[in-house]
């Protein structure tokens, strides 16, 4: 049987290891919320156009940050 618990980040560990300290638990998997996973996708193309901007530079600054700004819209 498989039950899912959404908890918040606050005790966040002491909750998982509560949960791992009960009698018959299998395992304890993190699953990350929507809103999580929606921030680690824009963090990731942030980082992709990082790498992109130090393989190919803009002309300035300016110019780099509008690129990045455009990726995580």
């Amino acid at each position: 049987m498989t039950l899912q618990v959404e908890i918040s980040n606050q005790n966040k560990e002491q909750i998982i290891n509560a949960i791992k300290l009960i009698k018959g638990v299998k395992q304890v998997q993190e699953i990350p919320n929507a809103a999580t996973l929606k921030a680690l996708k824009e963090s990731d193309a942030i980082a992709r156009q990082i790498k992109l901007h130090q393989k190919k530079p803009y002309a300035n600054w300016e110019e780099a940050k509008k690129a990045i700004l455009n990726v995580s819209n």
